[in-house]
């Protein structure tokens, strides 16, 4: 940061001036929609706070506004309410949502990019002074008072320079962390399939369409608390690899009704509808849960199929090449009783498919504490980075 000092010693011995952000930027409201007004299609996209983030689902308008309420390639914007955070906006002309900022600053002043550095690596700090009671959001008074340093442009284009490095260097990082991940996956997807179908042994197990050996029954309709004597688990609560989440738990209060929907250990449920239709998950604990109505329990003739040999075989792409063969595709995904019934799964010996098990358990084990250990490095050179961040833009 030698060349930071140099030249703030030069362009401003007295030190650099601190400005609220509404001494220095214009914040611009979007426009309020009601639903009938967002068309399927139209003249002008609507970008609204999901577009901005996760959603490709956008809606569109034929109305004729002020020229204050579009954005054009190149604005900083700023998404204020639900999720919070800016973005240089890079496209066609858009209607800018009300949940959205635009800002306007002289760029003789304040540098787009040293800007939007700043608000990016602003966020956490906003977000954890919200009290979250309602939606997240940040009103546009609180922004204005925030405060921001504003050095000599030539010093906000070196703290650019070396925050676009930072950047550069953090994304490296978690393309080795999802490169890793995919590599580990491979590998245990090969091993599995050797191993289920009998090619490691040069065995040859026969296969089975699952309805000849499973039974199928559909979940519980409720709505989930974020309190209750038992554990709701929805499609939401199972991650990629079919292991059960421990956040965001829900829950409902129990009841006769419920007794039939109850979950022990070992079990087996599957997501049947909606993008991540197939995952499953192998009940890992005790702890009274019930399973919601978008999943099916899959109950096996257990002197025929083990479920967890059953659950590492949906791990591989034995079993996702049938899943996505089978499930029906006209608007939301559906793989119901019909779809997953067809589904074969090679059936070795009882005896064998439990040494199987074993196996795979202690591989799947020992990956997963590799990546364990390389998310915690990268945790804490992040870390590093959020320092080096706060520091330079103070």
């Amino acid at each position: 940061m030698s060349n930071i000092d140099t030249l703030i010693k030069k362009l401003c011995p007295d030190g650099i001036p601190v400005k609220k952000l509404g001494e220095v930027v214009k914040f611009l409201n979007g426009r309020a929609y009601k639903k009938n007004e967002l068309l399927d299609e139209g003249k002008y996209p609507v970008l609204r706070v999901g577009n901005f983030f996760t959603s490709e689902k956008w809606y569109y308008s034929d109305l004729e506004l002020d020229e204050d309420k579009y954005c054009e390639n190149g604005d900083l914007l700023y998404a204020w309410a639900a999720s919070l955070g800016p973005m240089i906006w890079s496209g066609e002309k858009v209607i800018f949502h009300y949940h959205i900022w635009k800002l306007i600053f002289d760029e003789s002043i304040l540098n787009k990019q040293y800007l939007y550095h700043f608000l990016k690596n602003d966020v956490d700090e906003i977000y954890n002074s919200l009290t979250h009671s309602t939606m997240p959001h940040v009103s546009m008074a609180n922004m204005k008072e925030r405060l921001i340093s504003v050095p000599p442009i030539e010093v906000q284009l070196e703290i650019v320079s070396m925050l676009d490095e930072l950047d550069m260097y953090e994304s490296s990082l978690m393309d080795k962390l999802e490169e890793e991940k995919c590599l580990r996956k491979e590998q245990f997807d090969a091993y599995a399939i050797r191993l289920l179908t009998g090619e490691n042994e040069g065995k040859e197990y026969e296969n089975v369409e699952l309805k000849q050996i499973a039974k199928f029954s559909y979940g519980y309709t409720d709505k989930a608390k974020d309190a209750g004597s038992v554990r709701f688990i929805r499609i939401t609560d199972i991650d990629e690899n079919g292991f059960l989440k421990n956040n965001d738990a829900k829950y409902i209060d129990y009841s006769e009704d419920v007794e039939k929907y109850m979950l022990h250990k070992g079990d087996i449920v599957m997501a049947r509808t909606g993008a991540t239709y197939g995952k499953t998950l192998y009940v890992p604990n005790d702890e009274p849960a019930a399973y919601a109505s978008f999943l099916i329990k899959i109950s096996f003739d257990n002197s025929i199929m083990d479920n967890k040999f059953y659950w590492f075989f949906t791990r591989t792409q034995m079993y996702w090449k049938q899943a996505n063969k089978y499930v029906s595709t006209g608007g939301q995904p559906q793989f119901n009783t019909g779809a997953i019934g067809r589904v074969c799964v090679p059936v070795p010996p009882l005896i064998e498919q439990k040494m199987i098990c074993e196996k795979l358990e202690k591989l799947d084990t020992a990956f997963r504490k590799m990546i364990a250990l390389l998310e915690n490095e990268i945790l804490l050179r992040q870390k590093e980075l959020a320092y080096y961040r706060k520091k330079l833009l103070s």
